[in-house]
């Protein structure tokens, strides 16, 4: 592979390519941070090219790329003569991306996003995931990497060698002082003695809401458990409000809604088994200086300083009303662990420090390759 660049002051010059449904990353934030440190990129969207696949036809036709797609690829490659080439985690947008670069020498990075969402009878993954050709597949956790790295069959087939992670970056926006709080929190109904619990997701089975819904009874005589997001008025929806009764509220969707988690006084993320491959509501809860819980799964529990920005906890009932218990006495404790839950993400999960993750990432791959 020829080699970046040298610059002035002795620094590699690095090149890279990125290919996604459209021309953003998921970690845009970061790749934008490591863009102002020098790193060039050219950032590719299908979507640009052409519909990528995607639309109303058979579903071996969605992965299939026109010759067109290819063509524009190469191209690209051509011109731009990237370090690396980093790959979004849609099947179709890695596989035009795989046959585009394939016969290339040019390390090719893979990024997935869900835990469990491999399967070792599908063709696919057997052409993208489980394929030597991409030297890097990239996760957002440390969970998602040992989920995998520890499945008898799938570990085999990717090669733990091949499992990276880099966590998505939260984006950091400024904190409300007391007195805007107050007026959000009796915009949606709270008053100034209500300990309001919440959470921020699209209600799904597995985000098992019902869980802190039949406790929060327990918890404290003004204690609330806030929802915001889509599906609660679906059948999954009423369970969880039969579980927790009048303490349960339905905020609705609420568009960009990290910008209201601040009226909470505690943040919850209860996920089953095998736990969040992130936790991005969880992180901007806590940018917001609001202290989080978690199950001691996934990638949420990583985000968290056990003790000291809030609590990593079993799915154990009457540990989580100890700890609720304990946040809802102790208004100097919900400071303290909110104050150090800001600091968290603003050192280790801003763009400015997952972007410096990316560099190192980029010169290890391309100085292996170079």
């Amino acid at each position: 592979m020829k080699a970046a660049k040298q610059q002035k002051d002795g620094s590699r010059e690095m090149k890279i390519m990125t290919v996604n449904v459209s021309d953003r990353s998921v970690y845009q934030d970061a790749l934008d941070a490591a863009a102002a440190q020098g790193v060039r990129f050219d950032q590719i969207g299908l979507d640009q090219i052409d519909n990528g696949g995607q639309g109303a036809q058979p579903k071996i036709k969605k992965y299939l790329p026109k010759r067109e797609t290819i063509e524009a690829l190469r191209a690209r490659y051509a011109t731009f003569q990237p370090d690396v080439i980093q790959i979004g985690p849609k099947r179709h947008v890695a596989l035009a991306a795989y046959i585009a670069f394939r016969s290339l020498p040019v390390p090719m990075v893979l990024e997935v996003g869900n835990i469990g969402s491999l399967n070792v009878f599908s063709p696919i993954d057997h052409l993208l995931h489980f394929n030597k050709r991409f030297s890097r597949i990239l996760a957002p956790s440390r969970a998602l990497v040992n989920n995998w790295a520890a499945a008898p069959v799938v570990g085999r087939l990717i090669g733990p060698e091949r499992l990276e992670f880099i966590h998505h970056s939260i984006a950091l926006l400024p904190p409300l002082d007391p007195a805007d709080r107050s007026r959000l929190r009796a915009t949606y109904g709270f008053g100034p003695d209500d300990f309001v619990v919440g959470s921020v997701c699209k209600n799904r089975d597995i985000k098992n809401l019902g869980f802190v819904a039949e406790l929060i009874s327990d918890v404290g005589p003004k204690a609330v458990f806030a929802l915001a997001g889509a599906g609660f008025d679906q059948p999954g929806g009423a369970k969880i409000q039969a579980a927790g009764g009048d303490r349960v509220r339905f905020l609705g969707p609420i568009p960009d809604a990290r910008r209201i988690m601040s009226i909470f006084d505690a943040y919850v993320t209860p996920t089953k088994s095998p736990g969040e491959s992130f936790g991005l509501a969880h992180g901007e809860a806590m940018q917001q200086g609001v202290p989080t819980l978690c199950m001691n799964i996934g990638g949420s529990a990583e985000m968290v300083e056990h003790g000291v920005s809030g609590a990593v906890l079993p799915a154990v009932r009457e540990d989580w009303i100890h700890t609720l218990r304990r946040l809802n006495d102790n208004a100097d404790l919900r400071r303290q662990m909110g104050e150090a839950a800001a600091i968290r993400i603003k050192t280790e999960f801003s763009p400015e420090a997952i972007g410096l993750n990316f560099i190192d990432f980029f010169q290890r791959l391309s100085f292996q390759t170079s």
